[in-house]
């Protein structure tokens, strides 16, 4: 069971008296708030509770799970292909100077992710002469923190960040386009992308 998409059964197998395995990747705040207390209650009692990081598996333990096993998350590499050809086709259609310095970002246009961070940061940068775009790789959603984010670009002139929406065959050209690769989130249970941007040099 993971917490997010079958925690609220948790309770029903403990009464049909049937053994589960929990998958727990929260870390401790912002996604348990997305979690009834009563649900990660009873999956904490599951025969073993599987975590994808030092830091989640801590959190658990202060909350006394069952059996607690570490599982670090995998991508397969061999899945990461850019293609130098469309990557200078987006480049063009992004209309990024060949001078610029890029950054890309990765995640749901969420605050959990950090977005909060990326007018200041673009601002900053303007602040100080540092000539580059940024890119945000990331499906969006109906949220007021992402209608206020998407404002708040507009407010401040923040003309030098494209944003993707979601990304499927065009993802690692979009990723393998930037210098490097930067993580504002606030907490991040995977941290998968770093693994991602890693073995792409960046």
């Amino acid at each position: 069971m993971n917490t997010n998409h079958s925690g609220h059964f948790a309770k029903l197998a403990q009464k049909l008296g049937v053994k589960i395995i929990s998958h727990i990747s929260e870390i401790p705040y912002l996604l348990y708030e997305s979690v009834l207390a009563s649900d990660i209650h009873e999956m904490l009692k599951a025969e073993m509770t599987i975590c994808p990081s030092k830091i989640a598996q801590k959190s658990l333990k202060i909350m006394g799970a069952n059996n607690i096993k570490l599982l670090y998350p995998s991508i397969d590499l061999k899945c990461i292909l850019p293609s130098e050809s469309n990557k200078s086709i987006l480049k063009k259609k992004l209309k990024i100077p060949n001078n610029l310095y890029i950054w890309a970002m990765s995640g749901s246009l969420i605050y959990r992710k950090g977005i909060d961070y990326i007018p200041k940061i673009i601002r900053l940068m303007k602040v100080h002469h540092k000539e580059c775009f940024f890119i945000w790789m990331g499906g969006g959603t109906e949220n007021a923190t992402e209608y206020f984010f998407r404002k708040e670009l507009s407010y401040y002139k923040c003309d030098n960040i494209v944003l993707t929406g979601a990304l499927e065959e065009d993802y690692y050209d979009y990723f393998d386009l930037a210098d490097a690769f930067l993580l504002p989130s606030h907490e991040e249970t995977f941290g998968m992308v770093n693994v991602e941007a890693a073995y792409l040099g960046k």
